[in-house]
């Protein structure tokens, strides 16, 4: 027997009241599959993914959003499988079982804490397939694009889209806000800004103040954050902080 595995299994579903809890909503989703009149009609991986939902929620319960705790690899080690099934089963149960504490954002930012500059790009590694599909499906639904031949859990983006995608962020009202600043101090620097609503702030810098897009990108980063709440703070100060260090 996997000691650790078990004295793991011990931490998240204790002989307490919170740790009954959990143990009966994990038979009454069990229960609901086979008494309902439809016993044995469940497929294994059904099972599975149930046993996994309410062992994934227990971690998430008790450590909230260190991600390390319910990394993929750690997850392979306690349940003894691949982290590729891992990977998948978290992607799976966010579609079937969704954690109602779940906020992409929230995470994402936490996230960005990691953040790296290289060559005028942030990379960011996201160990949490959710987000990590949550966030490629905000910057493509903005007309961006992410790639992924890179790595399925590494998000390299350009600055200037990194703006973008922190004010993808905001709730659209902020969103609203900060773009009109954007425009003014877009003009203010004699940047063209007829395309800022169709092609974002991104493209506009890109194309028309090369030579000073990284100035322009960290003003706007600044203006942008505290639309962003506090927990955007310590990101936007590093990110401004490595970017203007590797100008």
């Amino acid at each position: 027997m996997n000691m650790q595995a078990e004295e793991r299994y011990k931490e998240l579903f204790p002989d307490d009241e919170d740790g009954r809890k959990r143990k009966a909503k994990a038979f009454d989703m069990l229960a609901d599959a086979y008494y309902m009149g439809n016993f044995g009609s469940m497929q294994k991986s059904d099972i599975d993914l149930i046993m996994f939902s309410n062992y994934l929620e227990a971690i998430l319960d008790q450590c909230g959003n260190d991600s390390a705790q319910c990394s993929d690899y750690n997850l392979s080690k306690y349940l003894g499988i691949t982290q590729n099934r891992i990977r998948t089963l978290k992607e799976r149960k966010q579609l079937k079982y969704p954690y109602e504490r779940f906020d992409w954002k929230k995470s994402f930012l936490e996230i960005c804490k990691n953040a790296r500059y290289s060559d005028g790009k942030i990379i960011i590694n996201i160990m949490d397939v959710n987000v990590y599909l949550e966030l490629k499906n905000a910057i493509e639904s903005a007309g961006g694009y992410v790639d992924t031949q890179i790595s399925q859990s590494t998000l390299k983006i350009r600055l200037e889209y990194f703006v973008d995608l922190m004010m993808l962020l905001c709730e659209e009202n902020d969103r609203r806000k900060v773009q009109k600043e954007m425009k003014e101090y877009l003009r203010k620097e004699d940047i063209d800004v007829a395309k800022f609503e169709e092609e974002g702030f991104g493209t506009t810098v890109f194309n028309c103040a090369k030579s000073k897009a990284i100035d322009v990108c960290c003003d706007a980063l600044n203006k942008v954050c505290p639309l962003l709440g506090e927990l955007a703070k310590p990101v936007i100060n590093k990110v401004v902080d490595m970017v203007r260090k590797n100008k």
